[in-house]
């Protein structure tokens, strides 16, 4: 289940999913869909993904910023990932999908980068895990 939030002046994502690859995929996917419709990209590129940190919450930090940068510098739209390594401080990743085109795709959002504010990741009772995750737009 994903929600769209509004947080001020800048726009999140509440994200639940039953394991932590389900978590990063849906995670990313739902921000491409805020940043545009993904329905008619097609996975013809493939870009592999790499990404540390010294906690969960960096981890997906990190990982939604170097989807956004691969957004920005090569126009790339992932819309399905196979996760290589996934644990609480790396994730390793090939995404696959297609490249931007502001004639065919419709513009939504201007996402800067997803921020440390109000960042939740956690496992929670149900045996679900819950992303909060606040974007600089």
């Amino acid at each position: 289940m994903i929600k769209i939030i509004a947080a001020g002046g800048d726009a999140g994502l509440e994200v639940y999913a039953s394991n932590l690859s389900e978590l990063f995929s849906d995670s990313a996917l739902a921000m491409f869909n805020l940043i545009t419709d993904t329905t008619g990209i097609k996975e013809s590129i493939m870009q592999e993904i790499s990404v540390k940190s010294n906690s969960l919450d960096g981890l997906i930090i990190a990982y939604l910023n170097e989807l956004i940068f691969m957004f920005d510098a090569y126009g790339f739209i992932p819309k399905r990932f196979d996760f290589i390594e996934l644990t609480e401080n790396t994730v390793k990743v090939k995404a696959y999908g297609g490249k931007f085109d502001s004639s065919k795709s419709e513009k939504r959002l201007l996402i800067k980068a997803a921020t440390y504010h109000d960042i939740f990741v956690k496992k929670i009772n149900s045996g679900k895990w819950k992303l909060k995750v606040i974007f600089d737009i």
